[in-house]
């Protein structure tokens, strides 16, 4: 398993919690961080593995509900990762 890093955001981008993912691929990585950014108050999240930083979501307020979009897909998973829901 590796090793990830999920930070999540205030609006004013400052960095408000970071959490340590254990996963075995970037992919899985991208899901349980999608996870963690829908059960929080956080406006924006971004997923590193080590100084490599694989995609960021933000949410998008607005419309019937609030949703999150990939802002800086890097890998074929963040592709997909708006569709994840928690």
């Amino acid at each position: 398993m590796k090793k990830y890093r999920c930070y999540l955001f205030d609006a004013g981008f400052h960095i408000i919690s970071m959490k340590i993912i254990e996963s075995k691929d970037d992919d899985g990585a991208a899901r349980t961080c999608q996870a963690v950014f829908a059960s929080s108050a956080c406006s924006s999240v971004e997923l590193w593995d080590g100084p490599r930083r694989l995609a960021s979501w933000s949410r998008v307020v607005g419309g019937s509900s609030d949703r999150m979009r990939a802002t800086a897909p890097a890998f074929d998973g963040a592709a997909r990762a708006p569709a994840c829901e928690a």
